[in-house]
């Protein structure tokens, strides 16, 4: 009942537990009985304002449904564990335990959305299809996180040493950033892309290679530093950067269609390689080679002009696989 008016829930039954209230909740100790335990039944909990997880939520093999008005907390070592969870509601929803445990994350929500699981998580189907908010959403993980269904947000940022497989054409956010360890990422998007500050400032590894698929623009607006990681950008549309926001990686893979402009000349890669129809313009802070990157080998501009320039002392360009520009023009300029 909307009416119910409780300040803390527990409940250890062999079922399934629903219960709603009318303002804040907290999951927390009732008389003996510790937080809430289902034996793998499906539990929902419905908050009117603040939906606080103060001991540990366990539904087993069974699915989770959190929906507060205003947001859905939990206290540090207070976990959540079962087969989905399931995030409903207005307002932030913030589930940073790194011992939250679950195999599929789905939501439909309007505030923040920030969720840490210990060993990996998929986005799927929760109830709900997909995860969607009209805030941002930070994924952590030291495992891998995939998707089965798509998310949307202003903001995406992805956090932890695990990698990423984020594939879905439905994915739409406005703006992406990265902080990841040595794993690999992917993410494609349906529309334009940008890689800016969602917290996190860029894009960066300590050597895991990244993807980014996009069937809009792509703008680099915060710097990405991949280290000893290869960056792939397979966009159809326009790739620029911003002033001053730099591209460090072993090497750089561009694809798709449409114009590139990455002059900036802070950029250092090592190795540059790329199959895209549209007009190539990179700078380089030192040497680059002409070389394979992933599968793509040497430079194929589908008849547009070419333009590569390397600045410095040790600015050579070193051709290790074959440039083909059709009937543009190539341009190499080496400091």
């Amino acid at each position: 009942s909307a009416g119910n008016d409780v300040e803390t829930f527990a409940a250890n039954r062999a079922g399934v537990v629903s219960f709603r209230d009318a303002d804040d909740l907290a999951v927390g100790t009732v008389l003996g009985t510790v937080g809430v335990v289902t034996a793998g039944s499906n539990a929902a909990l419905q908050a009117g304002t603040t939906l606080v997880i103060d001991d540990d939520v366990n539904v087993g093999a069974g699915s989770l449904t959190l929906d507060a008005g205003v947001a859905v907390t939990q206290v540090a070592g207070d976990t959540v564990t079962g087969a989905g969870l399931e995030l409903l509601g207005a307002g932030d929803v913030t589930l940073t335990d790194a011992g939250n445990e679950i195999a599929t994350l789905a939501g439909n929500t309007t505030g923040n959305v920030r969720f840490n699981d210990g060993t990996g998580f998929d986005i799927g189907t929760v109830g709900t299809v997909g995860l969607t908010t009209t805030g941002d959403i930070q994924l952590t993980s030291a495992g891998a996180i995939t998707q089965s269904q798509l998310l949307a947000a202003a903001g995406l940022e992805l956090l932890g040493a695990g990698g990423a497989t984020l594939s879905n054409a439905g994915n739409a956010v406005t703006t992406l950033a990265i902080d990841k360890g040595g794993a690999a990422v992917s993410y494609r998007d349906s529309d334009a892309l940008t890689v800016g500050t969602v917290n996190t400032v860029g894009l960066r590894t300590t050597g895991g290679s990244v993807t980014l698929q996009t069937a809009g623009a792509l703008l680099v607006d915060d710097d990405i530093d991949l280290g000893a990681g290869n960056l792939t950008l397979n966009v159809v549309g326009g790739i620029t950067q911003g002033p001053g926001k730099t591209i460090a990686a072993a090497g750089l893979e561009l694809l798709g269609t449409g114009a590139t402009t990455l002059t900036d000349a802070g950029n250092d890669i090592d190795n540059l390689a790329a199959s895209r129809a549209g007009v190539l313009s990179y700078a380089d802070a030192d040497e680059v080679r002409v070389s394979t990157v992933n599968g793509t080998s040497g430079i194929v501009s589908g008849g547009n002009d070419v333009t590569v320039t390397a600045s410095g002392v040790t600015g050579d360009i070193i051709f290790d696989d074959l440039v083909n520009v059709g009937a543009g023009t190539g341009t190499f300029v080496a400091g």
